[in-house]
């Protein structure tokens, strides 16, 4: 079996080392659950990095030992009310994916992204699945463990992964291209997380007219006004993202973005709460 490459992984030292040591040894588990509390931090990438050591293949895109399953919306589409979960549909592609042997190579390998969405069906029936296959290798990715079936975390190896420094944040987004000198405010609101970094940079980058106008509170009723309509017109990501953002912008008015982001989740017109929200 070859050794796997985690030279482009930065920081996570004791997973790499567990993994590099699964690997030496021979002793795989026959499922992981790569866990954290924080989403962002190179448990998808040491996971790619593993598997591509299981099957003895650098590209594991499109192998077909390698299975990759991620949350999925129910076919009436994406609602509020309808988050992305790991639904039966899915389990029931693992259920066929592992009932077959390994074509290329020596075992199989599926990759769970997000396994605390797991639905209860779809986690009795995923429990009965890792307890039959014999020639397949899991990994489940969470960010949550605590939402996970007690049943099915009992049956993992646990590889635990960590919060990246400053420096390893920055030497992340440095690796990146379009990332490179990200600004230190951005590497202390993130809070250990590239992946995080990424999608505040994304968000920034999308909106920097009204980010712009942001960096202190409307000192006016007018401008507070106009920047109320603009950003209820925004999609509703982009404006729960905002919102987090001027907590850690806006020190002195955290309690009162608090409560307006709970607004925002609880659906009350949107135009309402950033009047509340920004009206000085």
């Amino acid at each position: 079996m070859k050794n796997p490459t985690f030279n482009s992984i930065i920081g996570q030292h004791t997973a790499k080392v567990i993994l590099k040591n699964a690997i030496s040894s021979n002793k795989i588990a026959p499922v992981y659950l790569f866990w954290s509390n924080i989403d962002g931090i190179g448990k998808a990438k040491t996971a790619f990095a593993f598997t591509a050591a299981l099957v003895e293949d650098e590209n594991i895109t499109n192998h077909p030992d390698v299975l990759v399953i991620k949350p999925s919306y129910p076919p009436e589409g994406k609602t509020f009310h309808t988050p992305a979960s790991i639904r039966i549909e899915e389990v029931r592609t693992i259920i066929k994916f592992t009932s077959t042997t390994a074509v290329a190579a020596k075992r199989k390998v599926v990759i769970l992204h997000e396994a605390e969405t797991l639905q209860e069906k779809s986690s009795n029936a995923l429990l009965k699945t890792l307890e039959e296959s014999s020639n397949c290798v899991f990994i489940l990715i969470s960010s949550h463990p605590d939402k996970i079936s007690a049943t099915i975390t009992s049956r993992s190896f646990v590889v635990p992964f960590t919060r990246l420094t400053p420096d390893e944040v920055a030497k992340v987004l440095d690796s990146l291209p379009e990332y490179k000198q990200v600004s230190q405010e951005i590497i202390a609101l993130v809070n250990g997380s590239p992946g995080v970094a990424i999608k505040h940079i994304k968000y920034l980058q999308s909106i920097p007219s009204i980010v712009n106008r942001l960096q202190t509170p409307p000192r006016s009723i007018t401008t507070a006004i106009s920047l109320s309509n603009e950003i209820s017109s925004l999609e509703f990501p982009t404006q729960l993202w905002l919102i987090e953002y001027l907590q850690y912008l806006w020190q002195e008015k955290r309690a009162k973005l608090h409560l307006s982001k709970q607004k925002l989740l609880q659906q009350v017109q949107t135009r309402a709460v950033w009047d509340t929200a920004l009206i000085p």
